[in-house]
């Protein structure tokens, strides 16, 4: 059985789109063959609904007599209704029962002026209405979204976060004022002015189009800007959806329209037959948007910046109140345009969280998958209902999907599973690249797993992501790890991960990795930068040394052209500790960077491990085996019991030429 509303809590300090994953992995869903509607099998579907009297007073103590609930148009029975209602200055600080505020500063589309009013407005909010009940999140987006501030209470940290927005330089975006500027600009270009200044159309190729010239475009990279910001806005809500309950985002924002071209349109007096673009890229993200809201339980509450300013908006303006006019009703909000008082948007939001309706619907079975119209009327004519106008079902696979492009477009906001990635250089590739071998692991500890009758457990661990450079994917990870944990005298299983081998260009990458247990359902990520160097420029490290650890669990993915065929998964570990009277082993990874043909393996002569501390030792180091001809090969080193006395060693590989150790330095500490 799935439930209609799929989602989880996350948290995290910074919010970062890796926009190329995203859509790499967003074009492999799209590219699904067609199918017919699927049936799932929903087990209730919850819609929060907003009752208030002319005045906007909330109404209480109303049942499911008192509402008609139509889906798809047609009128569905109410299985019940809750009432969710608590006065503002008395609600609990519990969290449970916390009012949840995520404020959103769109800064790429808002005027300097207008981006200061907002912020103005939110402290004025922190300062003087909020209460112990709300917990509020800060996000702003300025070419990409960031988390200012986590979910939490504590005004002190929230003023902070919002006086550091207002004085930091580094977070004010001219777009919107070039974006006027470049309108003025184009108007002005024409016979007919559009702003009131003359000047000469200039030159142009005979036959040529002077609009489509000069405002396609402008127009073009407007939609697409228009769509990445819904786009960010949207792969938060996955994160939103599993707080229980009614949440309201109050977003600023001025120049985000529905139809971003249509002010070039119109500055160059471009004919709406003409005008290609009209909102082509906007519309499948806005859509995207909304569906996603409803179906995390987020309310907009947009605010039109310039309505707290005396300049206004010039441009688009009606088509910035469309579209917040759009997402406000759509999600069961309110959206704000002229405002005296700087808090109004707050103020409804907390008068909305502290008292709504959850009216429950169950469906028949075999209801379809997908987007489903909504409309809840009250049989009282004085009442009104603010709902959300659809919700959407979606396939345990559909859920799957979304909620990766979520995590891996916003890896800050997923931290339940704690996943960590390591790189380590092995050698040279082809085309100038550098062979990494990209290790991905989450402790055994952090997961879910199902216990069998002979006391052992099993789970599941999948892996999405990879390595991104230039606008493009040069590593991808996708990898479904099976684990069992085995109750025997070599201990638990301690971590599960698995390990692939990428080719990369020097250069900075990013890594960008999420992890979900299958069992537990626990989702995390991981996002770091990687610098490549070039052959001439690595000067390689001093040792790779992996340390065996059988009760482990990993996934070799296509390794087997470079390590010996046959040999167990190993765990690469920078040091370990174990007893002078236990039997230890150390395995160095050795690579060739000679010259010779494909295929052609130098001979080598005998290969030593030296290890440095109280007792210093040589030990013989002998090839593991497998197939010689690999550009890399394995090293193994047996430590006897009572080899070393107690102390830390330090590891010294000495393969023999032109074989070399590669990866990080290592260490022993013997108990």
């Amino acid at each position: 059985m799935q439930h209609a509303r799929i989602g989880f809590v996350r948290t995290g300090v910074i919010l970062l789109t890796i926009s190329l994953l995203v859509s790499t992995l967003a074009y492999e869903i799209q590219a699904l063959p067609a199918r017919l509607p699927e049936r799932v099998s929903v087990s209730l579907v919850l819609l929060d609904a907003v009752v208030t009297d002319k005045s906007g007073q909330p109404i209480r103590g109303l049942g499911v007599g008192d509402f008609e609930l139509l889906v798809d148009n047609q009128t569905v029975p109410i299985s019940s209704i809750t009432e969710e209602c608590s006065e503002l200055s008395q609600a609990s600080p519990a969290v449970a029962s916390r009012r949840h505020m995520v404020i959103v500063f769109d800064i790429s589309h808002m005027m300097p002026i207008s981006r200061n009013g907002a912020i103005e407005a939110a402290i004025k909010y922190v300062e003087q209405i909020m209460t112990p009940a709300d917990s509020v999140m800060i996000l702003a987006y300025m070419r990409g979204l960031h988390i200012l501030s986590d979910f939490t209470s504590d005004q002190a940290q929230l003023l902070g976060r919002l006086t550091a927005l207002r004085e930091d330089p580094m977070m004010v975006d001219s777009s919107a004022f070039e974006e006027a500027n470049t309108i003025e600009h184009l108007g002005s270009d024409r016979a007919r002015p559009l702003f009131g200044s003359s000047g000469r159309r200039p030159s142009l190729p005979s036959g040529a189009n002077p609009a489509r010239l000069q405002c396609l475009p402008d127009a073009r990279q407007a939609e697409m800007q228009t769509g990445r910001a819904l786009r960010a806005i949207a792969n938060v809500m996955p994160a939103l959806g599993g707080i229980p309950g009614r949440k309201a985002l109050v977003l600023f924002t001025e120049t985000l329209r529905s139809n971003p071209g249509l002010p070039f349109y119109t500055a160059c007096g471009m004919p709406l037959l003409e005008q290609l673009t009209y909102g082509i890229f906007v519309a499948p993200e806005l859509e995207g948007l909304k569906a996603q809201a409803n179906l995390a339980g987020v309310s907009f509450y947009p605010v039109h910046a310039a309505g707290m300013s005396p300049l206004g908006t010039s441009t688009g303006e009606q088509s910035s109140r469309d579209l917040q006019t759009d997402i406000a009703l759509t999600t069961g909000g309110k959206n704000f345009v002229l405002m005296k008082n700087p808090v109004q948007a707050f103020e409804q939001a907390m008068r909305d969280l502290s008292c709504y309706y959850v009216i429950s619907y169950r469906p028949s079975e075999g209801f379809p998958a997908g987007t489903h119209a909504v409309r809840i009327r009250s049989g009282e004519r004085n009442l009104r209902v603010r709902h959300r106008l659809s919700f959407t079902t979606e396939t345990p696979e559909e859920a799957s999907r979304h909620q990766f492009l979520a995590a891996l477009s916003n890896p800050g906001l997923y931290r339940d599973l704690p996943v960590s990635a390591h790189v380590y250089s092995l050698g040279n590739a082809e085309a100038h690249k550098r062979q990494v071998l990209l290790h991905v692991s989450v402790p055994a500890a952090a997961l879910g797993a199902v216990r069998s009758s002979d006391g052992n457990s099993a789970g599941l661990v999948l892996f999405k992501g990879g390595v991104i450079a230039q606008g493009r994917l040069r590593c991808e990870v996708s990898e479904t790890v099976p684990f069992q944990t085995i109750s025997n005298p070599g201990g638990p299983t301690k971590t599960v991960g698995m390990e692939t081998l990428c080719a990369l260009e020097p250069g900075e990458h990013e890594i960008v990795i999420a992890g979900r247990d299958e069992v537990g359902g626990g989702l995390g990520t991981f996002w770091g930068k990687l610098e490549v160097k070039s052959a001439e420029q690595h000067k390689g490290s001093t040792a790779l040394l992996w340390e065996e650890l059988p009760s482990d669990v990993w996934v070799r993915h296509d390794t087997a052209a470079w390590l010996p065929s046959g040999t167990r998964p190993y765990f690469v570990q920078e040091s370990f500790k174990t007893g002078s009277n236990n039997p230890s082993s150390l395995t160095i990874l050795v690579c060739n960077d000679s010259k010779g043909q494909p295929g052609e393996t130098p001979p080598s002569g005998p290969s030593s491990v030296r290890l440095e501390g109280p007792t210093p030792v040589d030990l013989p180091a002998v090839e593991v085996a497998g197939s010689s001809q690999a550009p890399c090969r394995m090293l193994k080193a047996d430590i006897p019991p009572g080899t070393l006395a107690a102390g830390s060693y330090n590891v010294i590989p000495r393969p023999a030429p032109p074989w070399r150790a590669v990866g990080a330095r290592a260490g022993i500490v013997i108990q």
